[in-house]
């Protein structure tokens, strides 16, 4: 490796001969570098030039210059657009010695050395520009013109340049960013700080253009209530090299508000970010109240969510409770029984039936008015509720009718809740002491073993009711079953 040196302000220039594919950062230039091996292999020397026709014109084009040799100098023929703008003009036609930078001298010998050895050079060029280092990759490689004359085909590009990434930021940035140079008296101690470079957004927070601004001091363009509060960080800053942050300052420049600074040592000098927090704190007062508001309607709504469910929850009870006695109406009834025996399969355990009717009820309601009879009904239904399990199914299936479901009752199991049933009923006195009622009930008991369709338990059932009635009442009749899938055997 040969390296220049940068006397003089001239970059420095590492120049490598071989090992060029694992110093590039660019799979483009591994990919160059074989095209120009092996056509050098099939033209015997220097490539053609029209060889590399296709590179020109592609994608890669852009980062790819022509340059012929013409009486000791180098002409740009071809110079592709990121090339020009990593040189900051379009030297398409000019001579490389009427460049008037020193970086372009620097070249010249490289680019004759490679066209005397005929071999590939590599070159990685880095410059400080503002104190931010960076640096960009040459690969030289010498070519054979149309008309003899030798030539050089030369691939450019900027490696992650630092200075030009900081620079856009510099300027895209919607913070405000200074940056500035100590002013130091014959002491030695800062007495100011000259202001080098600033972006167009720290520009407005001082009602000036950027040009205007640079080469003023800091202390004329800070009012002194704010000047009072960051001098001594700023200071710190500079003397510590410690990034210093310190917010909340009440005014800044031309425009009130509340703005954030932080401080960071460069050099002699200071990058000074300023960030307007007065938008950000109106939108955060805009959004405590929009919090506040969502509080109260989240709260609002889960209010009126438990009330709907509770509607629900009610309307649901409504519509499968029994008015009068509060116990399960018919079709809630009916959808008890089914949900159970849809489940249900050979190895289920047997379940049982019991239907029951207040006999004569009617003339309680002729002799004794409806409200003695409703009454009677309510505190059957009261006293029968208080003798079964919580599996157990209660409803009133209509009129003076009851129904009560056994999910697990085995033989005659149903027979004797019924029996004890129709005892009770029979034993309870209704209605006022001076004015008694005493009402009997007929009892019809099915036994089923799943599966079985509903409507056969409840025809089961309804026919040992049946037969109950005709044999003289207040008594309970039982019709064994054995229930199928296809059909039923009763007895």
């Amino acid at each position: 490796m040969a390296s220049l040196g940068s006397a003089a302000g001239q970059p420095e220039i590492e120049i490598y001969f071989d090992g060029i594919e694992r110093r590039t950062v660019f799979a483009e230039v591994r990919d160059l570098l074989d095209d120009w091996r092996h056509a050098a292999r099939e033209d015997g020397g220097l490539p053609r030039r029209d060889r590399f026709a296709r590179h020109i014109a592609g994608p890669g084009g852009v980062n790819l210059m022509l340059l012929n040799a013409e009486n000791g100098d180098f002409r740009f023929d071809v110079v592709g657009d990121q090339v020009s703008a990593l040189f900051g003009h379009d030297p398409t036609g000019r001579l490389l010695g009427d460049m008037p930078y020193p970086s372009a001298h620097a070249y010249m010998p490289r680019y004759k050395y490679c066209i005397e050895t005929g071999a590939p050079t590599f070159t990685v060029q880095r410059k400080v520009s503002f104190g931010v280092p960076g640096a960009s990759e040459r690969l030289l490689l010498p070519l054979r013109q149309e008309n003899g004359n030798a030539g050089m085909l030369v691939y450019v590009r900027s490696r992650a340049d630092n200075y030009d990434l900081i620079r856009a930021v510099f300027n895209a940035s919607q913070h405000g960013i200074l940056v500035v140079s100590a002013m130091r008296d014959r002491l030695g101690a800062v007495a100011d700080f000259e202001i080098t470079a600033v972006n167009s957004s720290a520009a407005a927070l001082f009602g000036g253009d950027p040009g205007d601004l640079v080469g003023k001091g800091l202390k004329s363009l800070l009012p002194l209530a704010d000047l009072e509060r960051v001098w001594p960080d700023l200071h710190a800053s500079l003397e510590t090299g410690v990034t210093r942050v310190y917010e909340a300052l009440e005014a800044s420049g031309a425009r009130g508000g509340v703005y954030r600074i932080s401080s960071a040592r460069v050099g002699d000098g200071l990058a000074i970010t300023i960030s307007d927090l007065t938008q950000l704190q109106k939108t955060m007062q805009t959004l405590e109240t929009q919090h506040a508001s969502l509080v109260k309607v989240n709260a609002e709504l889960r209010s009126e969510v438990a009330r709907r469910r509770r509607l629900e929850a009610e309307l649901k009870q409504l519509a499968e409770t029994d008015p009068l006695t509060g116990i399960a109406n018919r079709r809630r009834f009916i959808q008890s029984m089914t949900d159970c025996l849809d489940g249900a399969d050979e190895t289920a355990a047997q379940s049982a039936l019991i239907l029951f009717d207040i006999d004569d009820f009617k003339a309680v309601n002729d002799r004794y008015g409806h409200p003695a009879g409703d009454s009677v009904l309510r505190e059957i239904a009261r006293i029968v509720s208080g003798h079964f399990g919580d599996d157990a199914v209660f409803g009133r299936l209509g009129g003076e009718e009851f129904g009560v479901f056994l999910p697990e009752a085995p033989g005659e199991h149903g027979c004797r809740i019924a029996e004890t049933l129709r005892r009770i009923i029979a034993g309870t006195v209704h209605g006022d002491p001076g004015r008694p009622i005493k009402v009997t009930a007929s009892f019809g008991v099915t036994t089923i073993q799943p599966p079985c369709e509903v409507e056969t338990l409840v025809a089961l059932a309804d026919e040992a009711l049946y037969a109950a009635k005709w044999q003289g009442r207040n008594r309970v009749e039982y019709n064994c079953a054995v229930a199928h899938a296809h059909g039923t055997e009763a007895g």
